[in-house]
C-alpha cells in the first residue's frame, strides 16, 4: 500500500511510471565525497574544513551514503556554504598497507 501525493493523471491500464523513495536526508544536510570523512580514535565521524589558510575538523552525523557520495549533519558548528574539505588526505606518519 502506498500514499500518493498531488495529482495523479493514471488512466486504468496505461503504463505507468512510479518513484519509490526510500530514503532523504535531512533540511540542514550537506553532500560530500565519502573520501572526506574521517574517523576519529573515539568513533567520531568528521570533515576537515579547509579555510582562512588554517584547518578545522567539524564532527558529523552520516545521514545517507550512495555512489561514493554521503549526506551529512553537521553535529556542531554549520558546515560554511561552499567550503573547501579536506579529501583523501594521507598522514605523513601514515605508510598504509
Amino acid at each position: 500500500m502506498f500514499d500518493v501525493e498531488g495529482d495523479i493523471e493514471a488512466v486504468p491500464g496505461e503504463r505507468q511510471r512510479i518513484t519509490i523513495e526510500r530514503a532523504r536526508s535531512g533540511p540542514d544536510s550537506v553532500v560530500l565525497p565519502a573520501s572526506a570523512l574521517w574517523t576519529a580514535n573515539d568513533g567520531t565521524v568528521a570533515v576537515t574544513v579547509v579555510q582562512d589558510g588554517g584547518r578545522r575538523d567539524i564532527p558529523v552525523e552520516v545521514q545517507l551514503s550512495a555512489n561514493g557520495r554521503v549526506a551529512v549533519r553537521s553535529l556542531g558548528e554549520p558546515l560554511p556554504v561552499g567550503a573547501r574539505v579536506l579529501v583523501g588526505y594521507r598522514d605523513a606518519g601514515s605508510h598504509g598497507g
